[in-house]
């Protein structure tokens, strides 16, 4: 999963690396763990909010503090573990209103005739020990704005 994720990584133009020499499918292969990877400055990533990406948080998380990548998640899980920073909606909402919802159906409503609901709150967590460990100055102005702030 590891070398998978490195060379999503390397697609995704996040970190540079030694070029192998054989052909994956059309792509440029990279050697997955080489010594000659270094992150591209300015370079970032987007992490949604998907199941199957939270399933592997661990190792996202993992290879974004080993190529030194800042990344924002989609989910407070990712922050809490490790992650850099979080923004995101409050799954406790979304589930308190999926809870509503089906009430409504179960009392005779049809689910055609709800409204659509969107999110109210959502969630800012930043991870200052991660923060400092990528070399990143978090501004005061945006540590006001966080609703947490993991030290």
């Amino acid at each position: 999963m590891m070398c998978r994720m490195f060379r999503l990584f390397r697609f995704l133009g996040m970190v540079a690396g030694e070029r192998a020499t054989e052909d994956d499918g059309g792509y440029s292969a990279y050697r997955c763990g080489s010594h000659n990877t270094r992150p591209l400055p300015g370079g970032g990533l987007i992490v949604p909010s998907d199941g199957f990406l939270m399933a592997y948080r661990k190792s996202i998380i993992q290879l974004a503090a080993q190529y030194r990548v800042p990344t924002i998640y989609g989910i407070r899980a990712f922050s809490a573990e490790g992650g850099l920073v979080s923004y995101g909606v409050e799954v406790s909402e979304q589930n308190h209103q999926a809870a509503g919802y089906v009430d409504r159906i179960l009392r005779g409503e049809k689910a055609g005739d709800l409204p659509v609901q969107e999110p109210t709150n959502y969630q800012l967590v930043i991870n200052l020990k991660t923060a400092k460990a990528l070399g990143l100055n978090i501004p005061q102005p945006m540590l006001l704005l966080a609703d947490e702030v993991i030290e």
